[in-house]
């Protein structure tokens, strides 16, 4: 089973699972989501579960170095990730780019 934690720890941005309570001060931070569906036959116990992770590197400036560091780690624990171009977010005053990829966990 692939390992988000371990991934964002490895890429050296700092990361929480769904929200940050109090996100670092003009430093890149990412916030990731982990949508899971059942997968298997009709009438059947449902054999996988398919993990949609979702990956947001929220930054306060372009930082290439951060998403660099990430798509190292991704391609390290050997993801096929997808990237979505750079968002500026003017509310939040922030930019935004998101990774997404997909794995299944086979259930005993």
């Amino acid at each position: 089973m692939i390992n988000v934690n371990s991934i964002l720890t490895a890429s050296g941005i700092p990361s929480k699972k769904t929200k940050f309570q109090s996100p670092p001060k003009n430093a890149s931070y990412a916030v990731w989501f982990d949508g899971v569906t059942l997968v298997g036959p009709d009438m059947r116990p449902a054999m996988l579960r398919q993990h949609d992770i979702t990956i947001r590197v929220y930054e306060y400036k372009p930082d290439e170095a951060a998403e660099t560091a990430l798509e190292a780690a991704l391609d390290a624990a050997d993801v096929a990730w997808d990237r979505s171009d750079r968002d500026w977010l003017q509310e939040e005053q922030l930019y935004l780019t998101t990774y997404t990829f997909t794995f299944f966990e086979k259930r005993s």
